[in-house]
């Protein structure tokens, strides 16, 4: 994303715009998903998850849902969300 992206991003947070889906799968576009990156130094690891709808293996986090505070759903836990 970059420093460019990130201020873009912390703006429109605090703009109080929607940040949350109104629909699946993307509606409104943009909606937010925030993901958290466990590191493990001493093995040199991230942890990736196994996202059944995507099919792809992502980070723990998940959808901004209403009235969630956006650093909520990074502690969903690994497979939620």
């Amino acid at each position: 994303m970059g420093l460019a992206g990130g201020v873009r991003a912390l703006a429109w947070i605090d703009s109080g715009a929607p940040l949350w889906r109104t629909e699946a799968p993307a509606t409104p576009d943009p909606h937010l998903v925030t993901y958290f990156l466990p590191f493990d130094a001493a093995r040199d690891r991230l942890l990736l998850v196994d996202h059944r709808k995507a099919g792809l293996w992502l980070p723990p986090g998940g959808h901004v849902e209403p009235g969630e505070d956006p650093r909520e759903p990074t502690m969903h836990g690994p497979g939620v969300g």
